[in-house]
């Protein structure tokens, strides 16, 4: 979300995403419990609730963003990948976490995406890649007889585009891609 006025297009994205949530819980926000968000939450029947001011220990998604930020920032780090490819990773990184069990009481041993949904996820999208890898990818605007492989970047699983098993490629361009035609490198091609 670049403004906090994006929160209802957000909320929407979720309710078909997902489901209807039964109550929000967040900080003091007032725009969160106001005008288009506020018609919203009656629509949908949603219990709104919020924290006291300058108390951030109250809303449990802080927490989590700061461990998003953390392992954000260490997968950056460790592949030297360039700051405006920031968004791509935050995105892959939050996707493991609802995809990945932890040792939270509530879930108890579940991964958040099955608390939610009701059902076991696929993880089958996340299994041969990591993030900003080099992969090999074909390029369809080449013709015969130059090498329709090209080497990219793998940026994560690009849902709601094509089919399962969709990706987002960083081309030597330096503007992403999505491609399912996607492999890795092979132990020779690496060395």
């Amino acid at each position: 979300m670049q403004r906090k006025s994006q929160a209802p297009d957000y909320l929407i994205s979720f309710i078909q995403d997902v489901s209807i949530p039964s109550d929000l819980h967040s900080n003091d926000a007032k725009e969160l419990f106001q005008g288009r968000m506020k018609e919203l939450l009656q629509k949908f029947w949603i219990k709104g609730s919020q924290s006291e001011p300058y108390s951030p220990w109250q809303v449990r998604a802080e927490l989590y963003i700061r461990e998003i930020k953390g392992a954000v920032w260490h997968a950056m780090s460790k592949t030297s990948a360039p700051k405006r490819l920031r968004d791509y990773c935050t995105k892959y990184q939050c996707k493991l976490r609802n995809l990945k069990a932890h040792l939270h009481f509530k879930l108890q041993g579940r991964t958040p995406y099955e608390c939610v949904v009701g059902r076991t996820p696929d993880i089958s999208e996340y299994l041969d890649y990591q993030w900003y890898k080099t992969v090999w990818y074909r390029d369809h605007d080449v013709n015969f007889p130059e090498d329709k492989r090209k080497l990219g970047k793998w940026l994560g699983v690009a849902h709601n585009v094509g089919q399962a098993l969709c990706y987002y490629i960083l081309p030597k361009t330096g503007r992403p891609i999505v491609r399912s035609t996607v492999q890795p490198l092979t132990q020779d091609e690496k060395s």
